[in-house]
């Protein structure tokens, strides 16, 4: 479990949040970047595996945590 975590959550978090600091630098300086942070992830997270729940919860994680992180915080942000 916590090898799946550690790729599948915590790999687009780093991602995302690299990406976050360095177009908030850039919009602060007074060019913003039009960009997008597209992620990825299995449809176990929506269905579901027989005999691998923690992998379909993780990805599950992942689906969430993108549309309410991402969809949201960095919308207000520009």
């Amino acid at each position: 479990m916590d090898d799946s975590i550690r790729v599948n959550l915590r790999g687009h978090f780093c991602v995302s949040r690299h990406a976050a600091a360095y177009w908030r630098d850039k919009a602060k300086a007074g060019t913003p970047a039009a960009a997008r942070i597209v992620n990825t992830s299995s449809g176990a997270g929506l269905m579901g595996n027989v005999g691998q729940a923690n992998y379909g919860a993780v990805q599950g994680r992942g689906r969430g945590r993108s549309r309410s992180i991402q969809a949201t915080e960095l919308a207000a942000t520009g």
